[in-house]
């Protein structure tokens, strides 16, 4: 099946060969490898879960207001080296005389 626009004869091709089916080992050659039983492999998971610290949840606010004001509290913020979150504690607590 060759001409000229396609040089490569494809009748010439046969069927690929099946790959022979791999040949598990016997058991008595698995048992010689460790103390006359089988090894298997060694869980990677902890024997007991560990228990978490308990935290508190986290939340998220988003607060409108004039640019001035937010500008104000947020250099308030980085003036005295806090979060915001520690700020506003502060705020609440002075607030409400704590």
């Amino acid at each position: 099946m060759t001409n000229e626009n396609n040089p490569i004869d494809f009748g010439a091709f046969t069927e690929p060969k099946k790959r022979p089916e791999p040949v598990s080992a016997p058991e008595e050659s698995k048992k010689e490898k460790g103390r006359g039983e089988r090894q298997e492999w060694v869980s990677r998971q902890p024997a007991a879960e560990p228990v978490a610290p308990q935290k508190a949840t986290e939340g998220q606010i988003s607060i409108k207001g004039p640019d001035h004001i937010i500008e104000r509290f947020k250099q308030l913020c980085k003036d005295d080296r806090r979060v915001y979150y520690d700020m506003l504690e502060i705020l609440m607590d002075k607030f409400e005389g704590k």
